[in-house]
Parts: structure tokens; sequence; C-alpha cells
């Protein structure tokens, strides 16, 4: 007898909170030996997040301000590794999901760690995983 699985397919909704918590724990830990963040000519006034830190910025740049956040390769920073915005977010958490249930469980469970960040980093921008 072998080894059946059943695929299923959820619905889960992502809240602002669950991704800015994600979007911290890769940019300021998990990811941040490979990638440099394009922040010229977003469209967002520098000052319409003063205060908060550059990782909180981002993730409300993303979610509220609807950018395309321009992630480079940190040793070549001439070269666009991909582009974050809520359509690659949405398509990080299915393809995560079904092809990484452990760490989608553990990002949607709010129990992950600096690696399930990174690897919904790589897959925002990317689409796969690249780098470690």
């Amino acid at each position: 007898m072998t080894n059946n699985k059943l695929g299923i397919i959820a619905r889960q909704e992502i809240s602002y909170d669950l991704f800015e918590g994600i979007m911290v724990t890769a940019l300021e830990g998990g990811s941040n030996y490979w990638y440099m963040l394009d922040l010229n000519d977003m469209g967002v006034p520098k000052e319409k997040y003063a205060g908060e830190p550059l990782s909180v910025k981002v993730a409300k740049m993303i979610w509220y301000d609807r950018i395309n956040l321009r992630v480079m390769d940190a040793e070549e920073e001439d070269v666009l590794l991909g582009e974050v915005n809520l359509t690659t977010i949405k398509t990080a958490f299915e393809i995560i999901c079904s092809q990484y249930p452990e760490i989608y469980l553990n990002l949607i469970q709010k129990n992950y760690d600096a690696n399930d960040a990174d690897v919904f980093f790589q897959i925002a921008t990317m689409g796969d995983i690249t780098f470690g």
C-alpha cells in the first residue's frame, strides 16, 4: 500500500498585522544577507510614516500604498532580483501553502522564525527559494 496524500485548497485571510510581522522578521533578520531595497521613486512621501522603523514603513507602503518594492541583489547592487507587491505576497502565501505546508502553518499561526520569514520574502521577491 502506498502513502497517498490528499491535497486541499483552503481560504485563509491574511491580516496586515501578520504580514507586517513576517516582513519585519524577514527584513531585519532572516533575509538581510541577500537583499538591498530600492527605495527611490516609490511615490510615497518620506514623511508619511515618519518615526516608524524602515521595515514597518516598507510593510505599510506595500500594504496600504500598494507600491512595487524593487529588491536588489546585496552583492551586485544593479541586479534586480524582483519586485514585492500585494500580488506577489498573495502568490507567495499560495506557493508556501502548497509546497511548504509546515512553514505555511508556522506563518499563519504566528509561530514563525527568521528562516520561515526568509522563505516567504524570497518567494514573494523571486518566486522561489534562491538563497540558503
